[in-house]
């Protein structure tokens, strides 16, 4: 064997070695840990003791799961897990009570587990690049909920407990296979932007008009022909892309005629 590869083995066993050992419990009394890094190959049951950690970056870990340990994490408020290989997110997360803001985009989710409506405190939830096929009806807790990424998944539905995303500004839902977007959308009394950009939408609902703080709204590539009425009621928009090619020049200038001081692309 040459000294480049005994140097090659040394290295990556010393790397392995230190990456244990960060995740053992000199770490109890640490409330902010990055790892970004470090490559785990896998989580050690160790992180128990992260007992008091808030602020934790696991992204680009090549991890494939989270080991029950993580109930421990109790006290965790920012988590980034961006960037890894995660299909399922176990039934521990329902410890994650204090949880504001979760980074998990650019992963494998199909779905999402019950328990997420134990995060009653989430504020900022990044989940786009997955392969999100529903949202469970425990979404309803997320009362606190302001941002929601869920652009390139695979949703066609929109359940009708988000109702309860009463506080919701910043919602990307881009990039899925919405037909439809449910009644219930009339509590985003506080949306200020929205991003439904390449789905397969064919209108929209009437309840729209209480999105009266709504700025900016994009809905290239769907196929609708016209808009309802009720986006009269939208005297704070700013801009709006309608980018499609179906809309004709008569409904074109309905539409501005009920936005009169909105910039509306249509290319």
């Amino acid at each position: 064997m040459d000294t480049n590869s005994k140097n090659e083995d040394w290295d990556k066993e010393k790397i392995t070695e230190i990456d244990e050992r960060l995740q053992r419990s000199e770490w109890n009394n640490l409330k902010k840990t990055s790892l970004i890094n470090n490559q785990f190959p896998r989580l050690l049951p160790e992180v128990s003791e992260w007992k008091n950690v808030e602020i934790l970056n696991l992204t680009n870990k090549k991890l494939t799961k989270l080991p029950p340990e993580i109930k421990e994490w109790r006290n965790l408020r920012i988590l980034y897990l961006s960037d890894n290989d995660l299909t399922i997110l176990p039934p521990e997360v329902s410890e994650w009570k204090n949880l504001e803001e979760l980074y998990l985009e650019n992963a494998l989710l199909t779905t999402l587990p019950h328990e997420v409506g134990e995060w009653g405190k989430i504020v900022v939830l990044k989940l786009y690049n997955n392969h999100l096929t529903t949202l469970p009806p425990e979404v309803s807790e997320w009362k606190n909920l302001k941002e929601l990424y869920l652009y390139n998944n695979h949703l066609t539905t929109l359940p009708p407990e988000v109702e309860e995303w009463k506080k919701m500004e910043k919602l990307y839902l881009a990039d899925n296979q919405f037909t439809t977007l449910p009644p219930e959308v009339k509590e985003w009394k506080k949306l200020e932007k929205l991003y439904l950009t390449d789905n397969q939408l064919t209108t929209l609902p009437p309840e729209v008009k209480e999105w009266k703080k709504l700025e900016y709204l994009y809905l290239d590539n769907n196929p609708l022909t016209s808009l309802p009425p009720e986006v009269k009621e939208w005297k704070n928009l700013k801009i709006l892309h309608l980018s499609n090619k179906k809309f004709l020049q008569p409904e074109k200038d309905k539409i501005q005629e009920y936005l009169p001081n909105t910039y509306i692309s249509w290319n």
